[in-house]
């Protein structure tokens, strides 16, 4: 019996936030005396009338969110740099995942 793949961290945050899009993405390895991982800084757009109120939600939601991800558990994660326009919004979700 196969069991289904686990998704990655940009997999996992496209479907929180249906029709929004990754932009950019910055990865840099990460290490301290007893783990190590990866840093991320994914910059997401996300159109619509109310993207406003989604990325609201969105940033509420995030912290407290239980990621299941392969390979990596999300240590620290939060949204910054938010940009709104009309019915546009850019952001940045910076993450630090730990490996398993």
């Amino acid at each position: 019996m196969a069991f289904p793949k686990k998704p990655s961290l940009t997999e996992a945050l496209l479907k929180l936030l249906p029709g929004s899009e990754i932009i950019g993405i910055k990865q840099t390895e990460w290490h301290s005396a007893t783990f190590s991982g990866l840093c991320f800084d994914i910059e997401i757009a996300l159109l619509g009338k109310n993207a406003t109120e989604r990325i609201d939600g969105f940033q509420a939601m995030l912290p407290e969110y239980e990621f299941d991800l392969r390979r990596y558990v999300v240590a620290d994660i939060l949204v910054n740099g938010i940009t709104r326009y009309d019915d546009r919004v850019t952001f940045h979700v910076e993450a630090l995942l730990l490996d398993e």
